[in-house]
């Protein structure tokens, strides 16, 4: 074990400003001490709210990290997308906080609804292709293949995987 992650945060529990995603971000700084100390990273896996701006235009990751200089992220690439945002753009922003991307695609608009909208791996819309390049120019390594609620799981694991070894 390398790190441990901490994957989420209820709605009712979110900040609404910037003021509130720092204080969040100094709490994951505070909390992760003791996992830092004991030689572990401690990081912080988003989904799309972090990537929604705020009334003054920023966005609550950057209040988060800003304020948690230690947190590390596991970057889920597809909610980056879902939230109208780049891959590339945030890869590129936080390359040296980076310690793991999810690998995860969304279909496109109103298609595998019965899937929760999530897609195989270079079945959606992400240009994978751009975002593979970024990746190993920046060095991350380490990718996690997800897909939210898979219909097969089987059928997931395959066309990703062989979407994965062409990166």
């Amino acid at each position: 074990m390398e790190a441990v992650i901490i994957a989420f945060l209820k709605p009712e529990r979110r900040p609404t400003d910037r003021a509130g995603w720092a204080a969040f971000g100094a709490h994951l700084e505070t909390i992760g001490a003791p996992i830092r100390a004991a030689g572990l990273q401690f990081g912080w896996h988003n989904h799309d709210f972090e990537f929604l701006s705020l009334e003054d235009g920023t966005y609550p990751i950057e209040a988060i990290l800003e304020a948690a200089p230690s947190l590390v992220l596991e970057l889920d690439l597809a909610w980056v997308a879902v939230a109208g945002g780049s891959p590339v753009e945030w890869i590129e922003r936080y390359k040296n906080r980076i310690i793991s991307a999810h690998i995860k695609d969304h279909a496109p608009k109103g298609e595998n609804l019965d899937e929760g909208g999530w897609a195989d791996v270079g079945h959606g819309v992400l240009d994978w292709d751009e975002i593979s390049a970024c990746l190993r120019a920046t060095g991350i390594g380490r990718y996690v293949l997800e897909h939210d609620n898979p219909k097969d799981g089987v059928r997931f694991a395959t066309r990703s995987y062989e979407k994965l070894i062409t990166f």
